[in-house]
């Protein structure tokens, strides 16, 4: 399977309101439930009403379109990494999956898909 590395530093960030959204080139995602508006943004996004963020976060995109039929994608990705002790915020969207992961573990989750057989795309 093919991952690509998403260009950027990106924030998840806890908000009070639902921020203005413009089409940067990048990912960005709100996600609105009864408890709480989370957005996932670059890091040089300002964002109003930030009540709590996590930063320095890097991007896997797994390659897709996916089909909604396939099952276990982000379960492998996720139990690979957890093995190492690295810690994932993982996206859904129509088309595929992302993965974040800090920053400072982008390399060793690197070299971990590429010794479990996954394509990465730089």
């Amino acid at each position: 399977m093919k991952i690509e590395v998403m260009k950027g530093i990106y924030q998840i960030c806890k908000v009070t309101g639902i921020p203005e959204i413009r089409d940067t080139g990048f990912l960005m995602s709100v996600t609105i439930t009864e408890e709480e508006i989370s957005v996932v943004c670059l890091e040089e996004i300002k964002l109003e009403g930030v009540l709590s963020k996590e930063t320095s976060f890097r991007v896997f995109k797994v390659a897709g379109p996916l089909d909604f039929s396939l099952v276990g994608i982000i379960a492998a990705i996720s139990g690979i990494l957890a093995e190492a002790e690295i810690s994932i915020f993982t996206l859904s969207t129509f088309n595929t999956d992302y993965i974040l992961v800090k920053e400072n573990q982008m390399e060793k989750s690197i070299e971990l898909l590429l010794q479990n057989n996954y394509e990465i795309v730089r």
